[in-house]
């Protein structure tokens, strides 16, 4: 599946990381001791992750679209553009 507002920087996401298709694009990498890096990733309609965890936690800033989100043992939550979970 193609979305035509992929930038063209972008790379697909690994495919034991997704269900469906999913590009990313990496906006700030890390270097020395920092381990903050900052992605841009988008899914096509219908793709989602799968099941992972973030050790070290995790920032989601819903740009555009909507979709769900869920910790562990809790409730699906819908996400709206302007979220931050």
């Amino acid at each position: 599946m193609h979305v035509s507002h992929v930038p063209a920087t972008s790379t697909p996401a690994p495919a034991e990381a997704v269900t469906g298709s999913a590009w990313i694009t990496s906006l700030a990498v890390p270097e020395g001791p920092s381990r903050t890096r900052v992605d841009r990733v988008q899914f096509a309609p219908g793709a989602r992750t799968r099941w992972h965890r973030h050790p070290l936690g995790q920032v989601l800033v819903v740009t555009e679209g909507t979709g769900y989100v869920q910790r562990r043992g809790g409730p699906a939550q819908l996400i709206r553009p302007g979220d931050t979970v």
